[in-house]
C-alpha cells in the first residue's frame, strides 16, 4: 500500500517570503498554507457598508 506524501511545513518567515511572490492570497495556519477564495470589489464594499451600518 502507498504512503501519503508528507505535507510541506512552512515557517512564518518562509511563508511571508513565499506569499509576497504569489498572485493569489493564502492563509497560514500551523505551518500549513491554504488558498483563500477571492472576493469581488462589490462584495467587499457591501460587507464593509453593512459592518459600518451595524456598528
Amino acid at each position: 500500500m502507498g504512503h501519503a506524501a508528507p505535507l510541506p511545513v512552512f515557517t512564518a518567515a518562509d511563508y511571508l517570503t513565499w506569499e509576497h511572490a504569489q498572485t493569489e492570497r493564502h492563509e497560514f495556519v500551523d505551518g500549513e498554507v491554504f488558498a483563500l477564495a477571492g472576493a469581488e470589489d462589490r462584495h467587499v464594499k457591501t460587507a464593509l457598508n453593512m459592518a459600518i451600518a451595524l456598528h
